[in-house]
């Protein structure tokens, strides 16, 4: 406060600090609870378009040739990321890349096995609820690994929002 000024005015300003700091924290938790629900929404909407286009998908032929090529992708993508120094420096970088790849390859046959399976048993609207729930339920681990525990209790919240939709 400027010399010469009131007490009540003093009072005052103190006052008016006080809330505005309160209502900039309110604004930026109001922020960030937006922005985790529109990544929640932006993943759930491209899962669903992805699924319409996945149940059109008919030929046992084309499945597969995209199983396979997803599968040998990310078996590549895990070969590749992995360190071996970061594992144990005595075990063999090849052995342990082909393990990586062999681990990336099945882990995504899995997966797609298992979303064949949902596309077929579960119908689109509770497809996409599970689907956004999981996604939630994903980034609260990541938030919660990385010690963000204010994110990860939004994304749990979100998450138990989205499973009962």
């Amino acid at each position: 406060m400027p010399e010469g000024t009131g007490l009540l005015a003093a009072t005052l300003f103190d006052g008016l600090t006080a809330v505005s700091g309160t209502v900039a924290f309110s604004f930026i938790v109001a922020l960030a609870l937006g922005l985790a629900a529109m990544v929640v929404l932006f993943l759930t909407s491209a899962v669903v378009v992805l699924d319409r286009f996945a149940r059109t998908a008919r030929s046992p032929l084309w499945i597969g040739g995209a199983a396979l090529v997803w599968a040998a992708l990310a078996g590549i993508v895990a070969a590749r990321t992995i360190s071996p120094d970061a594992i144990d420096p005595s075990i063999d970088p090849d052995s342990l890349r082909r393990s990586a790849f062999a681990v990336g390859a099945i882990a995504t046959a899995v997966a797609m096995a298992l979303v064949a399976l949902a596309l077929r048993r579960l119908d689109p609207g509770r497809l996409a609820g599970l689907t956004c729930a999981l996604l939630a339920s994903g980034y609260a681990l990541v938030m919660g690994a990385a010690g963000n525990r204010a994110a990860c209790g939004v994304a749990l919240v979100l998450s138990a929002s989205a499973a009962l939709i």
